[in-house]
């Protein structure tokens, strides 16, 4: 795949193959690898998303912006959300979950008509894990209404496949973002309930609202 990068192919091919290498390097555990072609690509500052909204004036900017916003929200999500949950301090800490809680909030801020699209699917995460570190901090009232709540997201995230349109001002021009996201099933959220007390994942089970995501 290494090859693949010194040749001249398009940007859908190229971004593919670097996600491919950075996950190979990542389960081999080749640090060396990945931080070498990590630190071959381009600073975010001269990305695509940010040179076009920052450099175009004529009837695409607004477009380009929105999706310049999309693009560096989406990625602020992954750093933040890897940067808590790797680090036991923080993935068993209110400041951990300060953190996620304020990554959702921004999200609620650029999406502030609650159509978030295939991004339903980065609050459906953000929540599980929240989630998770309510249970680490013996709060288990809590844990149930941000797992209950990222249950939500997914089911909204299963009606819209990612293909409705953005409607937030913000954002209501965007229209060429695909962001990588990981595609949850019913795996995902038995595994987040196992922590969970005994009544807390019965409730859950037992609500009809989810009873298709557990049945799947």
């Amino acid at each position: 795949m290494e090859e693949i990068l010194k040749k001249e192919v398009d940007d859908d091919c190229r971004t593919s193959v670097i996600f491919s290498l950075m996950w190979l390097y990542s389960w081999m555990g080749n640090q060396e690898n990945a931080e070498r072609t990590a630190l071959s690509q381009s600073p975010i500052c001269v990305s695509r998303e940010v040179l076009l909204a920052d450099t175009t004036k004529d009837e695409k900017s607004e477009q380009y912006r929105g999706e310049a916003i999309l693009a560096l929200m989406h990625e602020l999500y992954k750093v933040l959300r890897t940067t808590v949950m790797i680090k036991h301090s923080l993935s068993h800490s209110q400041t951990g979950l300060d953190a996620l809680l304020a990554v959702v909030q921004l999200y609620e801020r650029i999406l502030n008509d609650g159509n978030c699209g295939i991004f339903h699917n980065d609050m459906c995460m953000l929540y599980l894990y929240c989630s998770s570190i309510a249970i680490h901090l013996n709060d288990s009232e809590r844990a149930l209404n941000y797992y209950e709540t990222a249950l939500d997201h997914f089911l909204e995230w299963k009606q819209v496949q990612g293909i409705s349109r953005f409607t937030a001002p913000l954002v209501d021009k965007a229209k060429n973002f695909r962001p990588s996201i990981v595609l949850l099933n019913r795996e995902w959220f038995e595994e987040h309930m196992q922590s969970f007390p005994a009544e807390c994942a019965d409730a859950i089970r037992n609500n009809p609202k989810y009873a298709a995501i557990f049945a799947q």
